[in-house]
Order: structure tokens, then C-alpha cells, then sequence
């Protein structure tokens, strides 16, 4: 069943097309994700054919909603993502090819189109799954194949921005010089104070009965506001330009026998809209900054392994919360069937990071 698209995400389609040298084709639109894959955007595949043609596409759309721009800044993270796909990937390509790199970094989709206007903010990305790529299944906790070709693809994202700031500073600074936290002073800082107590108090569930964890939690739950808001933007850390949303919904990988999913030959990283300048550990974290900025995954452990183990019908419609009134925190503070496996891996990481002291 086609999914009727606005005007200017119509126009922008038959742009492409044409670009492409597909004309009096025929376009099938369809929804792209399942509820609980996407939460703040609207995901469409856009098929175009045109006789044996064809173009498989992904259309990436912002949520238009009124009530939810105004919890979050639905537009500047579109923004942001459509600055990494037109501007820096193209440069961080460049840069690549220009110093012989034949094996650099590869891990994002091939982007077609995007459109700025206000309420019309969208990408068209090449459609993935096309072309082989899958999601891993974010109930099951990911092999070491899968983990160890991530973090070598982020190491080479990385090893960009480490490279051209060295090489050509002022190219660098002119890309990342506006690359700052886009939650930060927005409309949304009150909403993420009530996501840091929400956070927590999931957090403490998980642990009950537990005295170490209980007590480890406590320790961090202290500094909590400081380390998000002061330390995380330590100045001389801010070394590289980040993906900044580093969970396994935001990563496809691709599979020289589509039979056999144990080891993946390819990653695609997806969802660039938090991208910024920060430490590596936004991503990765790695020796000194490990011990430094673990609690950063700590956190964000407390929050998206929700996500991760939730089934579909239990994610929340973030729009239609908006829209009605309700409470954003009291619509995610629902419960799961999956509970006693998020509490486990909780308290299996608040122990760990206790007993390294790192919290």
C-alpha cells in the first residue's frame, strides 16, 4: 500500500529520479520501519522503476508535529544529519582518496537528496537492505565478529578527524566548528533533567536487593548532572568528530552469505543526527578516556537497553504523546515483558564498573 508523500518530498523524488536518467517511471512508497525501530522520524522506502530500471531508496522524513518540536529539536538534528551526509562525508572521502587510504572509512549510506524547509526535513538514502544489509536482532546481546568489525569502523571515522586536524587544520576547524551538542541550551533541557531522574530511577529498580550495585548507583547518581553537563564538554577532549548514537539500531552490516549472520563483512552506521565534536568515547571507549568517561555508558545503558529489549507494541508513539498533552517520561516509564533480562544486565554492568572502580 503506497504511503502518500507531501508535495515538496513528491518533487524531491522526481528530481532524483531524473538525475538518475529514470524518466515516466512508476514510484511505490511503503513504510520503511516497524513502531520501536524509529522515535523521532518517519521512515519511507521509495521504489522507482522504470521498465528493468529501478532505484531503491530510503526516505528519511522529520516528524512534523507541532507539540513534539517543541519537546525536542526535531529540526536542528535533521539539520545536523543532513550536514554530515552533504558536507562532511564528502570531505572525509576526499580527504581519504587524496592520501592513498584504500581501505579507510566506508560505514555510511549513499545519500541521493535531502530537503532543509521548515517542516520538510528529510534525506533520500540508498535503500540498504537492497543491498544486503541487515539490523541485528537488539533483544540478542551481539558476537564478537560483529562488535570488533564496529569498533574498527569507528576507529577509522575517528582517525579522520585526528588526521586532518594534523594535516589540514583549517579544513577541520571549518567543518567541526559548529558541531556542538544539539540538545544543549534547547527547549529540551528541561525534558532531559526529568530523563536523568527517569534514567535513575529505572537504574534503581534493576539493582533492588543488590547492595553493591544499589550502592555504586547511589555513588553516581550524585555527579550525574556535572559529568553530563560539564565534563563530557571538557575542551581539550574534544578531539573528533562523533557519530554520538552508538547502539544496535543505528547500525546495519552486511553478509557475504546472506545464510550465515555470524560474520558480517561491512557496517553501515546510521542515524547521524546527534553527531558533534567530543572525545572518541561518545563512540568507543578506549584506555585513559575509558576510565574517564565510562559513566557515559553507563547511562545510556540505563536508558537504551529498555529500548532494546522492548517489544514492538510496547514503544510508545512519541508524536501522538505530544500531541495529546501526555508526559513524555511518564509515556516511556511503561512497562515490559522483558524486565527481568534489562535488570540482570544492569546489574551485571553496575557491578562490573563498581568492582574497576569506575563509578
Amino acid at each position: 500500500m503506497n504511503v502518500k508523500l507531501s508535495e515538496e518530498h513528491n518533487k524531491l523524488i522526481e528530481d532524483i529520479a531524473l538525475r538518475q536518467g529514470l524518466s515516466n517511471f512508476d514510484l511505490e512508497t511503503n513504510s520503511g520501519s516497524i513502531k520501536g525501530d524509529g522515535y523521532l522520524g518517519i521512515i519511507t522506502t521509495a521504489d522507482i522503476k522504470n521498465g528493468k530500471n529501478k532505484l531503491n531508496l530510503i526516505l528519511k522524513s522529520a516528524q512534523d508535529n507541532e507539540e513534539l518540536r517543541k519537546m525536542a529539536p526535531v529540526r536542528d538534528i535533521y539539520l545536523r544529519e543532513i550536514y554530515l551526509y552533504n558536507k562532511i562525508f564528502p570531505e572525509f572521502d576526499k580527504f581519504q582518496r587524496e592520501n592513498g587510504l584504500l581501505n579507510g572509512f566506508s560505514g555510511h549510506a549513499k545519500i541521493y537528496g535531502s530537503c532543509d524547509k521548515q517542516n520538510e526535513e528529510c534525506l533520500v538514502l540508498e535503500n540498504l537492505r537492497e543491498i544486503g544489509y541487515k539490523l541485528w536482532n537488539r533483544k540478542v546481546p551481539m558476537n564478537s565478529e560483529h562488535v570488533g568489525l564496529v569498533f574498527a569502523e569507528y576507529g577509522k571515522f575517528h582517525a579522520i578527524s585526528l588526521a586532518m586536524n594534523t594535516k589540514e587544520p583549517e579544513m577541520y576547524k571549518k567543518l567541526s566548528e559548529n558541531l556542538g551538542n544539539v540538545f544543549k541550551n534547547s527547549a529540551a533541557n528541561g525534558l532531559l533533567q526529568k530523563m536523568q531522574q527517569f534514567v535513575l530511577e529505572n537504574g534503581f529498580k534493576a539493582v533492588k536487593g543488590n547492595n553493591l550495585a544499589t550502592h555504586a548507583l547511589e555513588k553516581f547518581s550524585v555527579n550525574l548532572e556535572g559529568f553530563l553537563n560539564d565534563d563530557l564538554e571538557v575542551f581539550e577532549d574534544q578531539l573528533v568528530i562523533t557519530h554520538g548514537d552508538c547502539w544496535c539500531n543505528n547500525m546495519m552490516f552486511k553478509y557475504e552469505n546472506t545464510q550465515d549472520i555470524a560474520t558480517p563483512t561491512k557496517v553501515c552506521f546510521l542515524d547521524w543526527q546527534l553527531a558533534r565534536t567530543g572525545s572518541p568515547v561518545l563512540d568507543l571507549l578506549l584506555e585513559y578516556h575509558w576510565k574517564k568517561y565510562s559513566k557515559f555508558g553507563l547511562f545510556m545503558s540505563l536508558m537504551v537497553i529498555k529500548i532494546m529489549l522492548s517489544e514492538a507494541d510496547e514503544v510508545p508513539d512519541l508524536g501522538a504523546t505530544a500531541e495529546s498533552g501526555r508526559d513524555f517520561v511518564d509515556e516511556i516509564s511503561y512497562d515490559f515483558v522483558n524486565v527481568n533480562d534489562y535488570n540482570q544486565r544492569i546489574v551485571d554492568i553496575v557491578t562490573f564498573m563498581a568492582e574497576h572502580k569506575l563509578i
